[in-house]
């Protein structure tokens, strides 16, 4: 919607005014915009909300609920939208039609555009919708719960879902996170049509929309494969059955509601856009989206530092995105390249994350923002940060050691811990010569171990911050570094070999249960942690309590870590989702995989006469595996360890050494079972043994 030249000339002597745009208008700023005149400053932050906001809003839409106003300002004919880009994407993705090749959609933010459907005759009311809006994403191309839209289907709905997808030619190859939306449809619901095919119909044919929605959906849906949860019944026979019907025109009513539907929008001067500081510097000032992003929506410090980077380069948005490569966020890009930049000025001094205040205050320093500068550049083949950052994650995926780490694990650490990339890229700088093998195995097994170990990875990367140019810092002895109270901030790793011989002797041996797993003077594992350099000089009580500490630290953090069973599954994790992004612009975290129990959950809870260890050590790592949901077999939860391990040693990481006791358990076991129980234990306790061992002896985490 353009404004009308009254209002522009108002807006010449004002400093802002009021108009209105329509649904479709705010549609087309991204669908058409080679016609719109509004566009998203260079400022803004990227989209934010998640699917089930998407599905809410639409539903306040069509049930004419208000959805607040727009602000934007004005340079000549161009609007920049500072306000409601959320809710402006939502919209547009109502109206977004995969299946017309000649539409100009140019999302502003979104890099993996959803599509959103809509159930025409809901037969489960929601919790809190009477629309039901359907949303599915390149991670969950079958949508989410009906009921709770801010839940994902369960395992066993999505490996139903996944059955019918595959029916579809070009869905039976590759990961399901490459399927094209033109072939998938959402699983939980009845009869479910895309909302752009409703719009049309209904704006466009008032009188004929039944039919023209009905000829829509049989000429370019995936009819054949499209099925309700509960019925098996012809799609389109439903789908007529319910345009017979009156309920329908609830949809048409609604639809008719959002023609005449405006939104109001405040319109300012560009001038308050402005950078008005002490040094006249000229570009967008970020004040205004600062204090606009303090509420609504939550958007994190890193977001908005973000942000004021952007608004004084405008054209380092394509660098740093390069920069950040499929690993972490632009936004975590900045912040990390501000506090290396801060630490050459301090000359060395740990960098602690800076607060937007902060990061305002020292950008506005010629000293701050030239480091920065330098160390972006302003091409990507050149770039001094990228060159570091491809240092940095070549290494981590561990190529040059033959290790091939899933890129998932390097994601999870980064982005859990940025510390960790930032001493790393820290290092890597200080040290410009190509690091030996040993020392990127080194650096691999360290930042796993920090990140998977530590109590608080902050406080030990500033307490071990000023030893980072010693000799061979990536060795065991980084693992050492004690904090204020000479305690250490990493529990010891204990020898593989010892901790199997422990839990074999306490866990497998004397049935020993998990609040009195500890290490007792008469067991090698505490003349080890007393040989430990920690103890000196303190009681015979205070080194208990501390061992007692250190233990329970390493056992929790160790049987619970799911990150080192995937590391255990790399090829399997490599081969089978290769395809697999953890980041979408979405927020949306879904994996493709299952934590199937090996020996079945559903044999252990909510059962009678279960041995109290069974209970514990079933949802840790030594009873599960990750399995791609069409290679989940055991469809009811039914079948044994044997049945499920049997052709299935090298994809699950079953060693021979555990898959001797797995192959004895073939039915539910029982607390007076004692022989049973016993292989269940040694079967779980040599499972995490095995994973563990894996990692620790494949980063040599035992030498010097």
């Amino acid at each position: 919607m353009l404004l009308n030249p009254d209002l522009e000339n108002k807006a010449a002597c004002q400093n802002s005014f009021d108009t209105f745009f329509s649904i479709k208008d705010i549609a087309f700023w991204q669908l058409n915009n080679h016609t719109s005149n509004v566009e998203l400053p260079t400022l803004q932050r990227t989209f934010v909300w998640r699917p089930n906001q998407i599905e809410e809003l639409w539903d306040s839409l069509l049930r004419g609920f208000p959805i607040g106003s727009f602000l934007l300002s004005q340079t000549g004919k161009s609007l920049y939208l500072l306000d409601g880009q959320q809710r402006a994407t939502a919209i547009a993705l109502g109206f977004y039609n995969p299946w017309t090749s000649n539409q100009n959609e140019r999302f502003w933010s979104l890099r993996n555009v959803p599509s959103l459907w809509i159930d025409l005759a809901p037969q489960v009311k929601t919790l809190n919708q009477r629309f039901v809006p359907r949303l599915i994403t390149r991670s969950h191309p079958w949508g989410y719960q009906r009921k709770d839209n801010k839940s994902a289907l369960t395992v066993s709905e999505k490996r139903k879902a996944l059955f019918l997808l595959r029916k579809h030619e070009s869905n039976s190859e590759g990961g399901y996170t490459k399927f094209d939306l033109k072939n998938v449809f959402p699983y939980d619901c009845d009869i479910s049509v895309p909302l752009s095919f409703l719009l049309e119909a209904v704006v466009s044919n008032d009188h004929s929309w039944k039919e023209h929605l009905f000829l829509k959906c049989e000429n370019l849906l995936p009819t054949k494969i499209i099925k309700s949860k509960d019925s098996d019944e012809d799609y389109l026979v439903k789908l007529q059955r319910a345009l017979d019907s009156s309920d329908v025109d609830v949809f048409f009513n609604g639809i008719k509601r959002l023609v005449d539907f405006k939104v109001p929008a405040i319109v300012i001067e560009s001038k308050v856009l402005q950078n008005d500081s002490d040094e006249n510097e000229s570009g967008e000032n970020p004040t205004l989206f600062v204090r606009l992003n303090s509420s609504g929506t939550h958007i994190g410090g890193e977001e908005l530092i973000y942000s004021i980077y952007k608004s004084i380069f405008p054209d380092s948005k394509r660098l740093i995105e390069h920069i950040g490569r499929t690993f972490i966020l632009s936004s975590l890009v900045v912040s990390i390249v501000s506090r290396i930049a801060y630490s050459e000025i301090t000359n060395g001094d740990y960098p602690a994350a800076m607060s937007v205040n902060e990061f305002r205050s020292r950008i506005a320093k010629t000293s701050l923002k030239g480091k920065m500068q330098n160390l972006i550049g302003e091409e990507i083949e050149n770039s001094p940060i990228k060159l570091l950052f491809d240092k940095a994650f070549d290494i981590l995926q561990g190529g040059a050691v033959g290790v091939n780490v899933p890129p998932i694990l390097i994601r999870n650490i980064v982005n859990g811990n940025p510390d960790l990339l930032l001493i790393l890229l820290w290092w890597l700088k200080s040290n410009p010569e190509k690091p030996s093998k040993d020392e990127q195995r080194a650096m691999i097994g360290g930042i796993m171990a920090i990140g998977w170990f530590c109590k608080d990875v902050k406080k030990y990367v500033r307490q071990v911050w000023p030893h980072i140019n010693e000799e061979k810092f990536w060795t065991k002895e980084l693992f050492s570094r004690k904090n204020m109270a000479n305690a250490p901030f990493m529990p010891y790793l204990v020898d593989p070999g010892m901790l199997f011989s422990f839990l074999r002797n306490e866990v497998t041996e004397k049935k020993v249960e998990w609040h009195n797993l500890l290490p007792e003077e008469e067991d090698e594992l505490y003349h080890t942690y007393i040989n430990l350099s920690y103890y000196k000089d303190l009681s015979s009580d205070a080194i208990r309590d501390r061992i007692n500490d250190m233990w329970s630290n390493f056992i929790s953090k160790l049987i619970w870590n799911r990150s080192l069973l995937i590391f255990a599954q790399r090829d399997y994790i490599r081969e089978q989702f290769e395809d697999y992004d953890r980041f979408e612009s979405l927020e949306d975290t879904n994996v493709p995989w299952d934590w199937d129990h090996i020996y079945p959950s559903e044999w252990v809870y909510g059962k009678q006469n279960v041995d109290p260890n069974i209970r514990h050590w079933n949802n840790t790592i030594g009873n599960l595996r990750a399995l791609a949901l069409e290679q989940n077999r055991s469809e009811g939860n039914g079948k044994s360890p044997k049945e499920r391990l049997e052709d299935a040693h090298k994809d699950s990481f079953i060693c021979s050494n555990d898959w001797e006791y797995w192959k004895d358990i073939t039915a539910r076991v029982y607390r007076d079972d004692r022989e049973m129980v016993t292989s269940y234990l040694n079967a779980v306790v040599t499972r995490i043994y095995n994973i563990y061992s894996e990692w620790y002896t494949t980063f040599n985490m035992g030498g010097n």
